[in-house]
């Protein structure tokens, strides 16, 4: 009876339910499933998002742990939205582990990565641990390279803790070459410009780095008194694997000051801060471990400590800490008179010193001091331009009213031969200060007063305006001769429009061709992308090709090289130019690379005229003679021998030769090339 009646009430219900009320509670059951689904999918991406950071802020203290946290989202990469903090922590995180290797293979992939580099502050600071691999090896001119391009772009960026990165980075170079006034010099600079409360640990890093400095400088209260507030703020804040470094110096201290038990006791705390994951920090403690132990005579200890330390640096590659290794091993030998083995470890340390190129690393200083050097001087003149520029804009904008004032003029008034005359002597006017201001600035080019650069920039400025006159004053001169008024203009002015640009390319070439003999062609040495500067050349030159129907064919390739970007530029659409002028119509001109060891060769091969060997002196370029093009193109000739003196500046080198069937091929031969490393996957 109760179950008759509970289905007679459920009747009585779904009677009473129109399907308007079903529509609104389904969509009401919808609503609130999205709004769960969407909560939960929100909390998940927070709680990951929570993970991700945690594992980053932790990553001094707890390198192993934040690693394999960083492994999982490194393995799911490109579904991340922050994939440039993962891959810049991943290999720090590595780099903390001393785990070289790993840190090479991450950087290798993802330097070009544009994740990465579209994160300027990120992308520095992986230039920077990538510095640190190199320097492993005891390759330390490319760690330097790496660390003035990582200063370049904190700079550019303006990133301060990344300036002060790589300063203490570039003062741990100056010590290993135990300039130490320099080490010094640079990290006081960089401790000044450095908020110490945002950056409290590269803070006092860096004040570690200082204490090391000061006891090869024998300072010795003055490190003692840094590396206890170093020691107790890392213990304070847990920062127990910074530990290892401070107990290191410690160490070393009471070595040179030849308390050997208290540098025994700081080189036992030292192995046993490390975290054994750590294998760089392992093989450095068991070194000095051993290098003690030999110092106080216990040879058992010592050989025992210093094997260790040889295991993990062979197995890692840690050349800086195998060439040691090497050295105290050949001095333990020594010591039990065993001169056969000494002496095969000694070899050994010889063949590290060959390999490393510690030796050349002045050479890098001196040619970024020189650059350094040359950007301010650059920045000068550009300032005396400014001024210059700032007085002259208004004469310009004068002369240039006036110029077309004058033209208008003459075109009102081309039947009254009195204006005409008048025209005619501002025309020679004009013609006379040309000349002067072009004697002027040849004549005055040495002189350092300001008249001299006023002369410069008179004649650059005004070059436009007054050649403008000078031709449109020509055409007409022969309307007074001729004592008609012709409305067709069209081919004196083509004819004008071509001359003058002809003419002013002389003019720019002989300024350019001034500057080159006089030796005042200003050069900056550079990593500069040899491919893309010719990719610019070719759209640049684009449309030229397309009139003759000319095909340019040319697959980039990222080589690069130590050289002036603007020298190349010049070059390369000069050879580039030329092929397209001697091709016939409905060809092709290839553009091709060739490395030959450490130069690199672009080729430029064109299937047109050929060349004439009694035409081209690639040698004597004074001798090269202008010849028209395949469609008639007229040039002054000189944009070769310029291009040919030009690269004697920079080393390089212009070379030709006829091809077998048709045709030639130009090459320009740059030093200091190479295909870029980073680019490889």
């Amino acid at each position: 009876m109760i179950l008759l009646k509970l289905l007679f009430l459920v009747n009585q219900k779904l009677r009473e339910i129109t399907i308007t009320k079903i529509i609104v509670i389904l969509i009401c059951a919808l609503f609130v499933v999205c709004t769960v689904s969407k909560s939960a999918f929100i909390t998940q991406n927070a709680r990951q998002d929570s993970l991700l950071q945690s594992a980053i802020a932790n990553l001094d203290k707890e390198p192993l742990k934040s690693l394999e946290i960083l492994k999982k989202y490194y393995s799911k990469l490109d579904n991340q939205p922050n994939s440039a903090d993962i891959i810049f922590n991943y290999s720090r995180a590595y780099h903390r582990l001393g785990l070289m290797d790993s840190v090479r293979f991450i950087l290798e992939r993802h330097l070009r990565d544009v994740r990465l580099v579209r994160q300027s502050n990120l992308y520095g600071r992986a230039l920077l641990q990538y510095s640190f691999v190199y320097k492993s090896n005891s390759l330390f001119v490319e760690a330097l390279k790496l660390q003035f391009r990582a200063k370049e772009v904190a700079l550019q960026c303006k990133d301060t803790s990344l300036i002060v990165m790589t300063n203490n980075a570039i003062s741990g170079i100056y010590f290993q070459i135990e300039d130490f006034d320099k080490a010094q010099t640079t990290l006081f600079e960089s401790i000044e410009i450095l908020d110490t409360n945002k950056n409290a640990l590269l803070y006092h890093d860096m004040l570690t780095n200082l204490s090391s400095v000061f006891i090869s400088l024998n300072k010795y209260s003055e490190a003692l008194a840094m590396l206890d507030k170093v020691e107790s703020w890392y213990k304070q804040n847990s920062y127990f694997n910074q530990l290892t470094i401070v107990y290191s110096q410690l160490q070393n201290l009471f070595a040179r000051k030849n308390q050997m038990d208290s540098s025994l006791y700081y080189a036992k705390k030292m192995l046993s801060s490390i975290d054994p994951n750590n294998k760089y920090y392992s093989a450095h403690a068991f070194l000095k471990m051993g290098e003690l132990y030999l110092e106080m005579n216990s040879l058992n200890n010592a050989y025992v400590y210093l094997n260790k330390a040889l295991v993990i640096a062979t197995s890692n590659e840690y050349d800086v800490i195998l060439r040691e290794t090497y050295f105290q091993i050949c001095r333990y030998f020594e010591k039990i008179g065993n001169i056969d083995s000494a002496y095969a470890y000694l070899k050994k340390v010889k063949e590290q010193d060959d390999k490393s190129d510690l030796k050349e690393i002045h050479k890098t200083f001196e040619l970024q001091d020189v650059q350094k050097k040359l950007t301010e001087k650059n920045v000068k003149l550009e300032k005396v331009k400014h001024a210059f520029d700032k007085h002259l804009t208004i004469w310009s904008s004068i002369t240039l009213a006036i110029s077309l004032l004058t033209i208008f003029a003459f075109v009102r008034s081309s039947k009254r031969k009195k204006k005409m005359k008048t025209l005619k002597q501002e025309k020679d006017i004009l013609e006379e200060t040309l000349r002067q201001a072009e004697n002027l600035f040849v004549e005055t080019k040495e002189s350092k007063d300001n008249s001299a650069k006023l002369a410069h920039v008179v004649y650059r400025e005004f070059r436009d305006q007054i050649q403008g006159i000078m031709f449109s004053s020509d055409i007409l001169e022969k309307e007074i001769r001729s004592n008609k008024f012709s409305k067709n203009y069209t081919v004196p002015i083509k004819i004008l429009s071509q001359t003058s640009k002809i003419l002013r390319n002389f003019l720019d070439y002989m300024i350019l061709l001034n500057d080159i003999n006089r030796g005042d062609l200003k050069v900056h040495l550079e990593d500069t992308n040899i491919s893309e500067i010719v990719c610019r050349c070719i759209r640049i030159m684009q449309n030229r090709a397309k009139e003759k129907n000319i095909s340019i064919n040319h697959i980039e390739n990222f080589y690069t090289a130590e050289t002036d970007r603007n020298i190349i530029e010049f070059v390369v659409m000069c050879l580039l130019s030329n092929a397209i002028k001697y091709s016939p119509a409905n060809s092709k001109v290839d553009i091709a690379y060739i490395q030959e060891g450490r130069s690199l060769k672009v080729d430029f091969i064109d299937f047109g005229l050929g060349v004439e060997e009694e035409n081209i002196h690639i040698c004597m370029p004074e001798k090269i003679k202008s010849r028209t093009g395949t469609a008639g193109e007229k040039g002054t000739g000189l944009s070769l021998i310029i291009a040919c003196k030009m690269v004697k500046i920079i080393d390089a080198e212009i070379s030709f030769q006829n091809n077998p069937t048709a045709g030639t091929t130009f090459s320009l031969s740059i030093p200091n090339a190479s295909e870029q490393l980073l680019c490889k996957p």
